[in-house]
């Protein structure tokens, strides 16, 4: 489903594209989702078996660090290190820094060494080298809250199921 969120109108007046940075995708935007399932009976009382499968190509993760100085890309989170080379702050959009858990459990690393539980990345990590593994995250100055925002990777899901329908009969 497409999900996009614009701005409302104005004393019946349409709605204005591109202002303060809208439209955007809102958290429940996804590309691609899809869920098939096979079921197969052995003869006509015989056991069953099932198979479900879930395809999820992921949801927007808008509070995602990520790195754009455009104004189709407007990122907080950008910054230039010591050398001039882009860089990201660890904090979100509203510049309190986030802990080391939340950086764990969004599977954040910078220069390949991941966020762990209780020690966090460093405070500013160089655009090209933030990765997850978790989150795709547009490469830098790519983001777009529009076209190209930063995804939760996609999934499948997979599930199997075994049974016997044994119901008694209760006709004579």
């Amino acid at each position: 489903m497409a999900a996009r969120f614009f701005p409302p109108q104005l004393g019946g007046a349409g709605a204005t594209v591109g202002a303060l940075g809208l439209p955007f995708r809102i958290d429940h935007d996804e590309k691609w989702a899809q869920t098939s399932h096979f079921q197969y009976q052995f003869p006509k009382r015989g056991p069953w078996v099932g198979f479900n499968w879930r395809y999820d190509s992921g949801l927007v993760a808008g509070n995602t660090p990520c790195y754009g100085v455009n104004a189709n890309n407007d990122c907080p989170q950008s910054t230039t290190l010591a050398n001039g080379q882009p860089g990201i702050l660890m904090q979100d959009v509203v510049g309190n820094p986030l802990t080391a858990d939340l950086e764990f459990q969004a599977g954040f690393a910078c220069n390949g060494v991941e966020a762990t539980p209780t020690s966090p990345l460093p405070s500013v990590c160089p655009a090209n080298a933030f990765t997850s593994n978790l989150v795709n995250i547009p490469p830098p100055g790519t983001e777009d809250d529009d076209h190209h925002p930063p995804r939760i990777q996609h999934r499948s899901l997979f599930d199997l199921a075994i049974g016997d329908d044994n119901f008694v009969s209760l006709r004579q």
